[in-house]
């Protein structure tokens, strides 16, 4: 736990599920599940705030937290499909 760490905090009425978060965050913060991105891995962000200033829906914040709390994402669904697989 950090006192006044900066975290992404996402606002997943806003967002899309695009996926541009989890792919510049290169610490691993995000995860996306159902369709939304997650912040998964709050303590290892950076503050660098690639993900804010690219969120194209403007769904991520970047704010002051004195304690770093995972958030819980919802289980994913995994489909196979022939070969490949599907995560829903």
């Amino acid at each position: 736990m950090c006192s006044n760490h900066i975290i992404p905090v996402v606002d997943r009425s806003r967002c899309l599920g695009c996926g541009v978060c989890y792919a510049v965050c290169k610490m691993r913060v995000f995860t996306l599940r159902r369709g939304k991105a997650w912040v998964l891995n709050p303590d290892r962000c950076n503050s660098c705030g690639l993900c804010e200033k690219l969120c194209p829906t403007h769904a991520i914040t970047l704010v002051k937290s004195e304690r770093v709390i995972p958030e819980k994402p919802p289980e994913s669904i995994i489909v196979s499909r022939g070969r490949g697989l599907t995560l829903f």
